[in-house]
């Protein structure tokens, strides 16, 4: 053990059978005190008395000596009793600089994770890999999400085709609503533990072979005494990380459409030039060189009257998106002992995607 004079670099250490001897050059006074610490104990001072004999006692550090870890099913176990690898976050990491999505606040801060998201606005999808993917199917990688020990589904929610590809002919390109992971209020998080390996996860089964996120919630339990309040305001803002490069020498086309004089054209619908061409998103269609077609008209949204210019439009897709930005305000009570433990959130979200006709507001699931 060793003991400290406050204020001072006077001090000494204990022997086997914690007696000690301590010498000082400065007359103590009652507003002096000693400091006891040892390693796995809490830190205990006594004010001195003038007395020249001083014990103490100290108490076990429960929350170093028993660092509690959420296993599979919400078990609790100690950390150092555990036969695997676990890493636990707590709701500060989470919550600092937090982005909508929580999953994007585990990026940079698990060993072995890695976070695939399509890029598609505030409430996308997000796919949780820990340790690489070991399935050539997509959709096989994904680590397991528990929320409270509740498996959720993380699957993407979409409607249209099931890629770009499939698009045009009356078909939506696909549309990412989001998955259950984005459901989650992070102010409701209290902690994420990452299992990792197939023997960390063995509770449930071949759904968590890839590893899981196992997430705990918070109670309404307040430390100290009456009613808690937690105000929480978040501000975020959406651009354009990186456009593709394009090119504008040929339009849109497959290049098997050919007219009388066996050169390549474009219809959009069935015109005097001939059938159809405009079902396609692939640019193999006829070079821009000032010839003019029937092409969309979209004040009579269809086809053009007459034969327009056959030209390309440079800022057509960059002149489409602009700025966005995620507004969170969050109210939270909380007030509890051992008998019960109510609490109160109201979380209230309002974004405006990159794409114009996209905004959202409401209230965030609790």
């Amino acid at each position: 053990m060793t003991v400290l004079l406050k204020g001072t670099t006077i001090g000494t250490t204990t022997n086997a059978d914690g007696s000690y001897t301590l010498t000082s050059s400065k007359n103590l006074t009652a507003e002096d005190a000693f400091a006891f610490s040892y390693v796995g104990f809490k830190v205990s001072e006594i004010a001195y008395m003038g007395s020249t004999v001083i014990n103490a006692t100290l108490k076990e550090d429960e929350q170093l000596l028993d660092e509690v870890v959420v296993t599979a099913l919400g078990i609790k176990r100690e950390e150092k009793a555990l036969g695997y690898a676990t890493q636990t976050l707590n709701e500060n990491q989470i919550n600092d600089a937090r982005s909508n999505n929580f999953v994007n606040a585990l990026s940079g801060k698990v060993a072995g994770l890695n976070l695939i998201s399509p890029g598609s606005g505030p409430l996308n999808s997000v796919r949780v890999s820990l340790r690489g993917d070991n399935s050539m199917n997509p959709n096989g990688n994904n680590a397991l999400i528990v929320l409270d020990g509740v498996p959720m589904v993380s699957g993407m929610t979409s409607s249209g085709v099931s890629n770009a590809y499939g698009a045009g002919s009356g078909n939506d390109v696909p549309v990412d609503f989001g998955n259950g992971i984005s459901d989650i209020n992070p102010d409701d998080i209290e902690s994420i533990t990452v299992l990792k390996g197939a023997s960390a996860t063995a509770l449930y089964g071949s759904r968590a072979a890839n590893g899981a996120l196992i997430i705990t919630t918070k109670s309404g339990a307040n430390r100290n005494k009456g009613i808690g309040v937690t105000v929480n305001s978040n501000v975020t803002f959406n651009t354009v990380l990186k456009w593709p490069d394009y090119q504008y020498e040929y339009g849109q086309g497959t290049g098997r459409a050919f007219n009388k004089e066996g050169e390549l054209y474009y219809s959009y619908g069935a015109s005097a030039d001939g059938a159809s061409t405009g079902g396609t998103s692939s640019a193999f269609g006829p070079k821009f060189n000032g010839q003019s077609y029937y092409q969309y008209d979209p004040e009579v949204d269809g086809q053009s009257p007459e034969r327009v210019p056959w030209r390309p439009y440079k800022d057509n897709i960059k002149g489409f998106w602009r700025t966005g930005y995620t507004v969170t305000n969050s109210v939270a009570l909380e007030g509890g002992d051992e008998k019960a433990q109510p609490g109160l959130r109201s979380p209230i979200l309002k974004t405006n995607g990159l794409c114009p006709i996209r905004v959202t507001s409401g209230l965030l699931p609790l």
